[in-house]
């Protein structure tokens, strides 16, 4: 069970919610979660653990199902699809044209790069 009322793929970015990190974590760079595994990932269970890590610096960890934030999420996987798109139709696009004001450019390239090897 999570909070985004769907199945969850492994390696999807998904956006945790920013009240429950330190206000100092809360900018968008920190809410870029990589999930991995867990019976969490699944709208159809009785589980919510997701276990993952941090985009920006690679701290594996457990969240639950209902840390994310639905929205932002959805935003966040958006741009992602359009860098997606923009790279697969020029090879010579720049990554970072959609990216979020407040993740750095270096993390938005790791994001990109995860979902072009996800979908290649």
């Amino acid at each position: 069970m999570n909070a985004l009322n769907r199945n969850i793929e492994v390696n999807e970015i998904l956006a945790v919610n920013r009240d429950i990190h330190k206000p100092e974590y809360q900018t968008t760079e920190w809410l870029l979660f990589v999930a991995k595994g867990g019976f969490g990932m699944l709208d159809h269970t009785i589980g919510s653990a997701i276990f993952g890590y941090y985009l920006a610096d690679g701290e594996e960890c457990r969240r639950e199902g209902y840390d994310f934030d639905p929205a932002l999420t959805a935003a966040i996987q958006n741009n992602l699809a359009r860098e997606y798109h923009a790279v697969k139709t020029n090879p010579d696009h720049e990554i970072g044209l959609w990216r979020f004001e407040n993740i750095e450019p270096e993390t938005w390239r790791k994001a990109v790069e995860l979902v072009l090897q996800s979908y290649l």
